[in-house]
């Protein structure tokens, strides 16, 4: 009988590609197979996008180091787009040096794809997330959840009260193989009662609008993997700010699993912990990053289409026609930021000519 939980190439690497019938293989003789792909634009740190009104920009940080983390992550995802409406989300993935690879980006059914070549920790993977993100809405989703039907509509009527809304993971044994269905049991029961939230705090499903992280900068990258949303917390209770669970979404959390399978977890656990302990007492500045990304970049060139300037307005990009035009709308030549065709393409509409005679509707 074969052996299918076994690469049937190489007949050496656990198989996490395959039918499960006839032919099964590992990750890399599978990126093999398929040879060269097209592969999701990898987007670059700190370009500013056009801010798409009610967008929600899931934002995933996966470190994929044994095959259980893998398939958590396929589920993740699965459920994400099972789950959600078309076209009311991207979903940005950083993948923080997976030793277990895919094959491409495009493995990952993701709108945008960061790869780092090493693990550099949850927190620095939120704020390179949010950095090329362009949701009016940001959500924090750990790639050991699942969510299930409503819970973005849920959590969005949510932050019409609140500043920050979290999911409410199920972590009990009752149902593990029914999660959707006792999810929609809890949403029933809850929207039957008066209260609908809880101070119960769980971060592994979180939600807010990008103005709060304009307001209160990113998250503190002194941080790798733990604290640094005790932190985020500590810095909205000084802004005023307001923040909840909201009981209505109940979600699937398998609670650390990346963390469990890291052996160094206890150290940096305990460094963090102590960063957090210092920064409490004052005793530690805190690293915050302010961004504003409301407003995209203003000129923008590309390899692919060489001097040629684009003007970006209203999510469109313009020919600007010459020199002449160029100084008529406040700019001059060093303004521009360099940046891929396929961005410039996939994030902006093509818009018309601006030249000296009608330059003014877009200054």
């Amino acid at each position: 009988m074969t052996n299918l939980t076994i690469c049937q190439e190489c007949k050496e690497n656990p198989a996490i590609y395959g039918d499960g019938i006839t032919w099964s293989r590992c990750s890399a003789c599978e990126m093999n197979y398929r040879g060269e792909q097209v592969q999701v634009p990898s987007p670059q740190e700190g370009m500013q996008h056009t801010i798409k009104e009610g967008l929600v920009s899931v934002i995933l940080p996966v470190y994929m180091n044994d095959y259980a983390l893998f398939h958590y992550t396929g589920n993740c995802i699965g459920a994400l787009r099972e789950h959600t409406p078309e076209n009311s989300f991207e979903l940005i993935v950083i993948d923080n040096g997976s030793p277990v690879k895919v094959p491409s980006p495009n493995s990952f059914y993701a709108d945008k794809v960061i790869q780092n070549q090493e693990n550099l920790g949850v927190t620095h993977a939120w704020n390179q997330g949010i950095r090329v993100s362009q949701g009016e809405y940001i959500v924090l989703l750990n790639n050991d959840v699942q969510v299930f039907d409503h819970w973005l509509e849920d959590m969005k009527a949510a932050l019409k009260q609140y500043d920050l809304v979290m999911a409410h993971p199920m972590y009990s044994l009752t149902e593990p193989f029914a999660r959707a269905k006792e999810s929609a049991r809890i949403r029933k029961e809850v929207l039957e009662r008066e209260v609908h939230f809880s101070t119960f705090k769980d971060f592994s499903c979180v939600m807010f609008k990008r103005d709060l992280i304009n307001e209160l900068g990113t998250f503190d990258e002194e941080f790798f993997n733990y604290c640094s949303d005790s932190d985020f917390f500590d810095r909205m209770e000084s802004a005023g700010k307001k923040w909840a669970c909201c009981e209505a979404v109940a979600t699937s959390h398998l609670s650390d699993a990346t963390g469990y399978s890291i052996p160094e977890t206890p150290d940096i656990m305990n460094k963090d912990k102590a960063t957090y302990a210092a920064k409490s007492a004052g005793k530690v500045e805190p690293v915050i990053e302010k961004i504003e990304i409301q407003l995209p970049y203003r000129l923008v060139r590309t390899k692919e289409t060489g001097d040629a300037m684009f003007y970006i307005h209203n999510g469109k990009y313009h020919h600007v026609a010459n020199p002449e035009t160029l100084n008529a709308l406040g700019l001059q030549f060093g303004d521009e930021k360099m940046i891929s065709y396929t961005v410039l393409a996939t994030d902006f509409e093509k818009g018309e000519v601006i030249s000296i005679e009608n330059y003014k509707e877009y200054v």
